[in-house]
């Protein structure tokens, strides 16, 4: 399938974007013999003259080699994407992004240094991952019995860090509900269930929390999570949100996506005040990263979730960034910038992955003193 585009200068020439779907079977389809106007802006075209007897085709014509399999993956499982021409110039780049990446993967290159079926791996492999350490992540504060090894330091700045993340998101989203608000509080709520040790009890018909008694490994935890004052943990608080702010927004490489018409995204998204709030939850984030990091240390042992969680997210995060890499995943014409965060937000996490890797995770029957 390909899908053709006019430049402004040539449509106010008189050409017409056309479609057409090579190399399809489906009888319901349009096949290379047939042309399709697609309805544009009359504003951009010259007027038609009635008596010309005669007119210019320009073909941007690409040719594929299609296996029996692939023939049919691409007529069952691709469907014909039509470029909407009344929409934003950012609409109508991704749409055709969009399009010639499926339609790559399943044969059809429009560009000899365009690798769609990489592209696609990276995202497949990097959404597979993350997927994995979000699964570890709630598995570990689902069903831990014992908050041994657990800072709370790191929980009371992790768990609002989370779920101020995920509203922001929300947030962000043109199409956020405020359904997503209460399920981003799932898993803060449990972090802090569990590490506080709080059980649920009903006293009567009122349901009533109460905090279970700690064991000797947990006191011990608590005791040594405790030897960091709280004035140097807002200390270090401060510290990661001036280094968050301060760095952030500085570009490594541009966007080669046109800019969006103003309200494109949302009033929210376009805030000033979420611009300068999303460092608060990475901030947070980090900070409780590194209080966890130093009770780990502390310990002597790899505590705070599973191991292969921080292998699975650093993976995950790192392979996002071969995105950058033309070598990889080819030229493309809807990439996204590169600024400083992704590369904080990973370097962050080295640290536990560094202990996840040499300390010896902490077991029920370790003494801790």
């Amino acid at each position: 399938m390909d899908l053709l585009s006019v430049p402004r200068h040539q449509a106010a020439l008189g050409w017409t974007p056309c479609k057409a779907f090579p190399l399809s079977t489906e009888p319901d389809t349009h096949h290379c013999k047939d042309i399709l106007p697609i309805p544009v802006n009359r504003q951009e075209c010259s007027p038609v003259v009635p008596d010309e007897e005669f007119m210019d085709i320009h073909w941007r014509i690409a040719f594929a080699s299609w296996t029996p399999i692939k023939q049919v993956l691409g007529d069952n499982f691709v469907s014909p994407q039509i470029m909407d021409y009344r929409a934003s110039d950012l609409m109508k780049v991704s749409q055709q992004d969009t399009a010639e990446m499926w339609n790559g993967a399943f044969g059809h290159k429009f560009h000899d240094n365009a690798h769609p079926r990489r592209r696609l791996g990276v995202q497949v492999f990097s959404g597979l991952c993350l997927a994995f350490s979000v699964a570890l992540f709630f598995h570990f504060w689902w069903t831990g019995t014992s908050t041994a090894g657990i800072s709370h330091s790191a929980v009371m700045f992790l768990a609002p860090g989370f779920l101020f993340s995920n509203i922001i998101d929300t947030l962000r989203d043109p199409n956020y509900s405020l359904f997503n608000v209460p399920m981003a509080c799932v898993i803060p709520l449990l972090m802090v269930y569990r590490a506080f040790r709080v059980k649920l009890s009903w006293r009567g018909w009122r349901p009533t929390a109460i905090r279970s008694a700690a064991d000797h490994k947990e006191r011990t935890t608590e005791r040594l999570d405790n030897l960091t004052s709280w004035r140097s943990r807002f200390v270090v608080f401060a510290v990661s949100v001036v280094i968050h702010h301060l760095l952030k927004d500085i570009s490594l490489l541009e966007t080669t996506l046109p800019s969006p018409q103003p309200g494109e995204y949302g009033t929210w998204a376009e805030s000033k005040l979420l611009d300068y709030l999303e460092s608060v939850p990475a901030s947070l984030c980090l900070t409780g990263y590194i209080f966890q990091f130093s009770l780990n240390r502390r310990l002597g042992r790899y505590a705070g979730g599973h191991r292969l969680e921080v292998v699975f997210w650093v993976l995950g995060s790192a392979s996002d960034l071969l995105y950058f890499v033309p070598p990889v995943v080819g030229e493309m014409q809807a990439r996204m910038g590169l600024t400083v965060k992704p590369l904080l937000d990973i370097s962050f996490r080295l640290p536990l992955l560094w202990q996840a890797a040499t300390l010896p995770m902490l077991e029920p029957n370790d003494d801790l003193e």
